[in-house]
């Protein structure tokens, strides 16, 4: 009997719910995903968590309960805290585990990678459908602290990137709704924020002067849209890396249309290259985000985890 309940529990997904998403409307929306989820004969387990702490413990009790595919309702903060919840855990490899997300986020940048509507009804449908793909993911360590690690599965920031973040966490809670948390927190963050002095290292470069951003992706956008990193692929095995120098305020607002469709990577102060490993270093130290989430200031050290689990896709 023990045997047979194991395998029911792998054949069932775990749904993790993020209570405060998209400001609150996971709330409103959960008891219509839970009758989407079963219209298209998705059998699930569901718990909610209130903190980044919580979530992660309660990924690492389903997995030792026999769970192997996982979901989030939330964004790309609920789905980093089931990432982490993941590659934090010993029991098994966490490429034997699927994830997918059902997005009601602020920004919901690891869904355009992958075609994923904003839908709901249409979300579930693709989760119902079951067609995986194999993804990487990234690991952050602080140089200063080699304890505090962080794992992330769409776009690691430095400098603007990680100030931005940090902006909109610091706005008022109306403020964290849909784009105009993320086009509030850019314009904000603009008038504030000074470049910094960066010394980048990897096998195939080293970089040093004052730059504006560092970003550092596996998919292709952060921050509501901005495609920071538009040519990264998920499975590459490849961090997408892209540099903005040392920008005038002026060249950063003339260029947001084209940050938002990609085209920016080609301005004279931007350069780009793929890697496997990188090093960060900063003066004064500068503020880090993955996913959307502040790490904090500090120097750090990213490695790509290849092909290290599978995920709910809609790409072609």
């Amino acid at each position: 009997m023990a045997r047979l309940f194991y395998f029911v529990q792998m054949e069932k997904w775990f749904l993790l719910i993020n209570p405060f998403a998209g400001g609150g409307k996971t709330e409103k929306k959960k008891e219509e995903v839970f009758n989407l989820l079963r219209r298209n004969q998705i059998d699930f387990e569901v718990a909610e968590s209130y903190s980044r702490k919580e979530a992660i413990e309660i990924i690492h009790e389903k997995i030792i309960g026999g769970f192997r595919k996982i979901m989030a309702l939330g964004g790309d903060g609920t789905l980093n805290s089931l990432v982490n919840g993941i590659f934090t855990q010993q029991n098994i490899s966490p490429s034997e585990i699927t994830i997918a997300l059902i997005p009601i986020g602020t920004g919901n940048d690891w869904i355009k990678t992958h075609h994923i509507p904003k839908s709901i009804s249409k979300a579930i449908e693709i989760i119902g459908q079951g067609k995986t793909s194999i993804h990487d993911v990234g690991i952050l360590r602080k140089k200063n602290s080699p304890d505090e690690i962080q794992y992330f599965i769409n776009v690691a920031g430095c400098g603007f990137q990680g100030f931005v973040a940090e902006r909109i966490e610091g706005t008022g809670h109306w403020l964290k709704i849909g784009p105009a948390a993320f086009y509030f927190g850019l314009v904000d963050a603009l008038f504030r924020y000074k470049t910094t002095q960066v010394k980048i290292e990897s096998i195939e470069t080293l970089q040093e002067g004052r730059y504006f951003n560092v970003s550092i992706g596996i998919c292709k956008s952060a921050g509501g849209g901005m495609k920071v990193t538009p040519n990264a692929i998920t499975d590459d095995g490849l961090f997408d890396v892209t540099i903005a120098g040392d920008l005038l305020k002026t060249e950063v607002i003339q260029n947001i249309p084209r940050l938002f469709n990609g085209s920016f990577v080609h301005h004279q102060k931007i350069s780009q290259f793929r890697t496997k490993k990188i090093s960060v270093s900063s003066v004064p130290l500068a503020p880090v985000e993955t996913d959307g989430e502040i790490f904090g200031y500090g120097d750090f050290e990213v490695d790509i985890l290849e092909k290290a689990i599978q995920v709910i896709s809609n790409n072609r």
